[in-house]
Formats: structure tokens, sequence, C-alpha cells
């Protein structure tokens, strides 16, 4: 014989207090998650950084992914395009409190802002003419002294180097390298191809970021004074070294948009920006050619041949 038990079901005490109506239900549930989510998607409309720029253009996209590895906060994304009217009232309207600007476009709307909003511009070769205080750039040009210092350390059979620019240029780029290297002065595109021509005695030419004489007749004239004089051309973009030049510097898009993403950080915690603070990437990937280089005579040290992020035969 089995000894059989009942067992009687005893109320348990509730864990709500007394004279309260709320018991959990899938309705009251979904609620409290339509009610998290609303509030969720009101802060979203509102950023504290504000970048400006047109993420269509792959320099942007990537300069953007660095200050997005580096910011605290998602920054909101406006393009240049999109800004109907004055920025000052969009950045209002979001409460923002820094503005980074990416391009020439983004940087002329955004130094309109009132002088209280920290502005950090990049994807500009030189600082904009502009008395505004509160703002600083990160460059996109490769500093003279990276170039110099390389061709030290990889090429220093290359002794003269000359380099043809616009005054405009000379003076936010070469100022103290003049005895460094064969400056020439260029105003227009025309005056450019002169002048290389005239080139005699350099044993390479460097270019710089100036749009205003590097039009694409001008350095097909360079790449055919190059290879007819045996002149190795340095560089300023991967496209360059496409076309035929020996190598390139180019700053490394993230490692300026972490700066960027820095800087901003600096801002928000209530640091004055300054246009003398302007500033370069850490970064610069190395572009060769090794058609070019086997052309000229040159000899590419295996050590920067691994070192270069790409290399076209």
């Amino acid at each position: 014989m089995y000894k059989t038990t009942s067992i009687h079901n005893h109320p348990q005490p509730s864990p709500y207090k007394e004279g309260w109506d709320i018991k959990p239900s899938s309705g009251w549930l979904g609620l409290l998650f339509v009610v998290i989510m609303l509030s969720l998607a009101n802060t979203s409309w509102c950023a504290e950084i504000i970048i400006l720029g047109d993420t269509q253009l792959k320099p942007v996209a990537e300069v953007i992914a660095g200050i997005r590895k580096t910011v605290h906060s998602s920054p909101k994304i406006i393009a240049p395009a999109d800004v109907k009217g004055s920025f000052s009232k969009t950045v209002a309207a979001e409460d923002a409190k820094v503005v980074i600007a990416l391009g020439k476009e983004a940087v002329e709307k955004a130094l309109q802002l009132p002088s209280n909003i920290p502005v950090i511009c990049s994807l500009v070769i030189a600082p904009p003419k502009s008395t505004r205080p509160n703002f600083t750039c990160g460059l996109m040009a490769t500093p003279v002294s990276e170039y110099l210092n390389f061709i030290r350390q990889y090429f220093p059979v290359f002794k003269k180097v000359a380099v043809v620019s616009s005054p405009e240029i000379q003076r936010s780029m070469l100022t103290g390298f003049q005895g460094q290297l064969a400056v020439h002065q260029a105003d227009t595109s025309f005056e450019f191809i002169s002048k290389i021509r005239q080139l005699n005695g350099v044993d390479a030419l460097l270019l710089l970021p100036d749009v205003s004489v590097l039009t694409s007749t001008a350095l097909d004239e360079v790449y055919l004074h190059s290879f007819r004089h045996k002149v190795p051309v340095f560089g300023v973009s991967e496209k360059h070294v496409k076309q035929g030049s020996l190598f390139a510097l180019v700053f490394d898009t993230q490692s300026i948009g972490r700066q960027l993403g820095e800087k901003a950080i600096e801002a928000l915690s209530g640091a004055d920006l300054a246009p003398s603070q302007s500033f370069t990437a850490r970064k610069f990937n190395v572009y060769l050619n090794t058609d070019t280089a086997q052309k000229m005579g040159v000899v590419i040290p295996d050590e920067l041949l691994r070192r270069a992020k790409k290399v076209y035969p």
C-alpha cells in the first residue's frame, strides 16, 4: 500500500504593494517597451557632435569611420547639400556642442557658425583664411618634412629635389625648406609646364597638392619630362603613382578621423580650439610603382616594399 499525500495550493503573498492595481502582463510589458523605444528615438534626434560632409565621397566616409571609433556618443551626419537656409539653426535645433566639417564646402558653411560652437575641419589642404576663433583643422596634405625624411631614409641618392608650385602653396607648405629644395614659382598651369621643361641638374621632382597648377595636361607634361630625362616624380596621391610617380605618401583617412574625434572630445570638455593648432595625420600610407623604378634605374629597398600599402607593377 502506498501512502498518498494531498497537495494544497496555499495562496502566495503578492510581490506588489497593496493598493497597486498593476500586474505583469504581456500588454503591460509591451507598452513599457514602446515607451522606452520612443524615449530612445526622441533622444537620438539630438547629438552633441554634428559631422557636416558628403558620405558619398570615399575619403569622407573613411574619415567618419575613424571619428566613430573615437567619440563616445553617436554623431549626427548631415550632407552640405541638405543644409537649407542657416546652418546655425540646424545646429541649435540639434543642441550640438561641436561641429566637424569635412571638405571645402562643409568648412565654408561651418565657419559661419557663432564662435561659441567649436568647429573642427578636415579634408582641406591648408587652413582656411578666417579670423573666426574656436576652430582648428586636420590637414590632408602630407607635410614636406615627411617626404624629405622618407627620401633620406630610402632614396638618399636623390640629393637635389625640385618643387614647382604656386606662391600660396609655397607659403603654407614650404616655409623653412627653401634650402633643402630647389623651389620654383608658378602661378598657372602654363607657367608650371614651362618651369618643368626648364628644370636642369635636379635628381627628382616633388609634387605638391596644388590644384591651381596640377591640371591633367600639366601632369601629362610632368610624366613626359620625367621618363624622357630619367627624373623620378614623387606624387601626392595613389592616383599619381598609378600614372607614373615613383611613390607617394598619402595621409591615412581613419587615422585623421580618430584625431578629429579626439579634438571633438577635447572641445566637449571645454578646451579652446585655435587655428595655430592645425595638425596632420599621424600615419601615412606608402604607394610604390616598381615599373617606374625599373625604367628610372632606381632600386627600391625590400623593407620599403614590405611596408607599402600597395605596389603597382
